[in-house]
């Protein structure tokens, strides 16, 4: 088994474990159930480690979807329901892409 299929596969079960329903909606097509990881209050590292500010992200499986500024993406865990406009994209790799949230 390559190192690919080692990777994907653990993505698949990382989300598997971790991840909540939720749709996903670009400009006025239909929304996608997708599942993602949210995690909150993920520092951004300015000049010298120094946190500059705090921003939600959310994670996606690209097999399922790879967002793009601009998504609207909705979903409901314990505080209540969300929705929320991906802002930016500062990582892909391949697997699994991270996207943060406006607002």
């Amino acid at each position: 088994m390559s190192a690919d299929a080692i990777f994907a596969d653990a993505a698949v079960d990382l989300f598997a474990e971790q991840g909540v329903p939720a749709t996903v909606r670009r400009g006025k097509d239909a929304p996608v159930a997708v599942t993602i990881i949210v995690q909150r209050n993920q520092e951004r590292l300015g000049n010298y480690g120094v946190a500059v500010s705090c921003v939600d992200t959310v994670a996606f499986l690209v097999a399922a979807w790879t967002p793009q500024s601009g998504d609207v993406v909705v979903w409901t865990d314990l505080l209540g329901t969300h929705t929320r406009k991906v802002d930016g994209l500062p990582a892909n790799d391949g697997f699994v892409a991270t996207a943060v949230l406006h607002g």
